[in-house]
This record gives C-alpha cells, structure tokens and sequence, in this order.
C-alpha cells in the first residue's frame, strides 16, 4: 500500500473487488496460500493506530507510534503460526538501514520512527514498499519502484525480485530502463560539451544544474536547439547557485514546517521555471488545486 488515505481507497473497494483486487484496510488481514500465509499490512497511518496523549513529548510519542506497529505485526504472526506454514508480512514503511534515493516522501520526521530490520526477522520473508531503490536486507526486500520517479534515480538499479514459494529462493531480474533519464551538471562551457557528447536513439529526458551567477537565455535557447538535435528533451534547468541562496533566505528559526504550501511551491518555482509567463500560469493553477484539497478536507 502506498500514502492513500483509507477513505479514499474504501470508495473504490466494491468497484476494484470486481477486478479480484481487494482493499486491505486499517490492521491487516490474512490470507492464506498453498506454500505459505500471507500478512497483508497497508500503510498504518499514525492517527488510526495510537492514541493522542497531551502531555507526551515527542521521542516518547514516537517511541508508542513504533510500538503499535510492532503489535499490529506480532499480533499478525502469531495468528498466523497456527496455520504452519511459510510466514510473508507486507508493509510500507522505513527500516533503518534502507538506502534512499533522495525522491521518497518522508514518511517519519527524522526518521525517529524507522524499525530495525532485525525485528523482521521473526518472518520467512518481508516485502516492503517505501523506498525506490530496490534493496535487500537481510530477510527484506524492498522492490523499490520500476521505473525512476525523478533525476536522483537516473542511475539506480531497477529491479523484479521473483520468490519460488516451494524454497523461497529470491531471483533478481533488472528491468532495462525504458527511457534514458540525464542529468548533466557543471558550468556553461561543460554542459555544452556533454550535452554535443551525448548519443541516444529513443528520445531521453534531461536536467541540466548550471554553477554558476549569471543567466545567459542565448545559451539555454542554444541547448535546446542542441538536444533536439541529439534527440533530447531538457525538462528542467536548475541554477545550482541561486538555489542555494533561495534557502539561505529561510532563516534557520523558520523550518520548512513553517512555510505555507504556496511559499514552497514559490520557491520551487524559482528554482526550476525560466520563462515567468509560466511561473506565473502555474501558481494560478497550484492555487485552484490547493483550495479545492482544502475544501474536500474540511468535508472529510
């Protein structure tokens, strides 16, 4: 299960269980298979799993949150030893020596909540979700996603992991990647070497972080006429330097936390948008959706 609210995905339980796909909700539940049991876990969400306690700082809140995951989990496990056979648990959520690939949402603040994988252990096998980069730890997988979801995955295996359920032997099979993703990054003068340097023969996707002060639209106008030749499309151009000094403008008493949707989304926009026609199309846009979020929570 990935983020979706448990509401959201009950409206579409009668219609999915018409396509033999079945909704797990809140705790769990089991299913049982020839070779093994199953324990299917969604994403348990903070608010439906603990209860509020006022006067409880936060470590300690976050110590009851990783608690009540444990529970739900051996409460599962022990049901499910009376069957006698193979134990497969689910989840998604965060072990703590799983390698990011720097585009996940954060799932814990500080990842105070991350479970040691060794707590996983008590399973024959444990499928997470969470984590894109496809990983192996100990008796945990997680399949991480199959195609990369943005330029800091470019370079990530990606990979299907096949169980044989009479044995459990694990086979990994890299997916060839099906679009070529490119990030190049440097000043003016090596971005246009690289850029001439590279070959692709389906159309790629690029990112291109310029270091550098100053701005040059003839220079961007000329990348963009070179990567069409090289069959390239540049979907976003960063300049490394003006980031940094979007976030030195955050004083350090004002964490992100502390920023409204629309100040991050302007910020954002500063980062990745050159054409201020656009900038400002979008933070129309961002706009509308955030009200209409806004109202269907207040109807919630």
């Amino acid at each position: 299960g990935n983020h979706d609210s448990i509401s959201f995905l009950e409206s579409f339980k009668e219609i999915l269980s018409l396509l033999s796909i079945e909704i797990v909700e809140k705790e769990g539940k089991i299913f049982e298979f020839e070779d093994f049991t199953l324990l299917a876990v969604p994403y348990l969400r903070e608010k439906y799993i603990t209860k509020f306690i006022s006067d409880q700082n936060y470590e300690d809140h976050e110590k009851t949150y990783i608690k009540a995951i444990k529970d739900i989990y051996t409460d599962l496990y022990k049901q499910a030893l009376k069957n006698g056979k193979k134990i497969v648990a689910t989840g998604h959520l965060s072990v703590v020596e799983a390698k990011k690939s720097g585009s996940e949402r954060e799932l814990y603040i500080g990842n105070l909540s991350s479970i040691e994988s060794s707590f996983f252990d008590i399973f024959d096998l444990t499928l997470l979700g969470h984590f894109h980069k496809a990983q192996k730890i100990g008796k945990t997988i997680y399949c991480g996603s199959p195609i990369p979801l943005s330029f800091n995955e470019a370079k990530d295996k990606k990979s299907i992991f096949i169980v044989d359920t009479k044995n459990f032997k694990i086979k990994d099979i890299e997916i060839k990647p099906f679009r070529k993703l490119i990030e190049i990054k440097g000043d003016y003068e090596k971005i246009e070497k690289e850029l001439l340097e590279t070959n692709s023969l389906k159309e790629a996707w690029c990112k291109i972080v310029i270091q550098g002060d100053k701005r040059s639209e003839s220079f961007i106008q000329s990348l963009n006429e070179t990567a069409k030749k090289k069959n390239i499309k540049i979907l976003a151009i960063q300049y490394e330097k003006e980031f940094e000094n979007i976030l030195k403008d955050i004083p350090i008493s004002q964490g992100i936390s502390n920023l409204s949707p629309i100040e991050i989304f302007d910020r954002k926009l500063k980062e990745e948008i050159e054409d201020r026609e656009l900038e400002k199309k979008l933070k129309i846009l961002y706009e509308k959706i955030l009200r209409e979020v806004e109202t269907q929570e207040d109807t919630v």
